[in-house]
């Protein structure tokens, strides 16, 4: 009769793999979700705390593969999370700019006759 503390399982290595594809899988919904590199992220390091502890536990594949899979989610979704960051910083400067356009023909409507003085320059 064997004991059950002495049969080891690849349970955790199991739950790290399965978190390392959910964290990379999780890239391809941030067009849908602001938060899905976040989420990828803490997928990717509950899988690599799995991985870590089924290798402490019993070294196999299943810990290595979860292990690899966790690091390519943590350095994919920090890559998608920055190109996001900076694709909003990008679009908030454009509507900035476009707001001061506005800004700017609203106060020259409001005022016609600075808009006749321009038209009578450039005539």
């Amino acid at each position: 009769m064997v004991k059950e503390d002495s049969v080891k399982s690849n349970d955790s290595g199991v739950a790290s793999v399965i978190f390392g594809i959910l964290s990379i899988v999780s890239i391809l919904f941030t067009t849908f979700a602001i938060l899905a590199p976040v989420a990828g992220f803490v997928f990717a390091i509950i899988g690599l705390i799995f991985g870590i502890v089924q290798m402490k536990n019993q070294k196999n594949k299943w810990a290595t593969a979860g292990i690899i899979l966790s690091i390519i989610g943590i350095v994919s979704n920090i890559f998608v999370a920055i190109l996001f960051y900076n694709i909003l910083v990008h679009l908030a400067a454009q509507a900035q700019q476009q707001l001061q356009q506005a800004q700017q023909l609203q106060q020259q409507l409001q005022n016609p006759s600075s808009l006749l003085a321009q038209y009578a320059q450039t005539q």
